[in-house]
């Protein structure tokens, strides 16, 4: 992610970029479906 916004954004928007990222990503249904459907050890490792 460094290397995709080095230069573009401060420190600060690039959290704040980040930061929406993950909650739209959390707000998602099919990503939701899939983390529940992965919620093992064994789905991680």
């Amino acid at each position: 992610m460094n290397e995709v916004f080095s230069g573009n954004l401060s420190d600060a928007d690039f959290k704040g970029y980040i930061t929406m990222l993950i909650g739209k990503m959390v707000d998602d249904p099919s990503l939701q479906e899939q983390a529940q459907a992965n919620d093992t050890v064994d789905a991680i490792c």
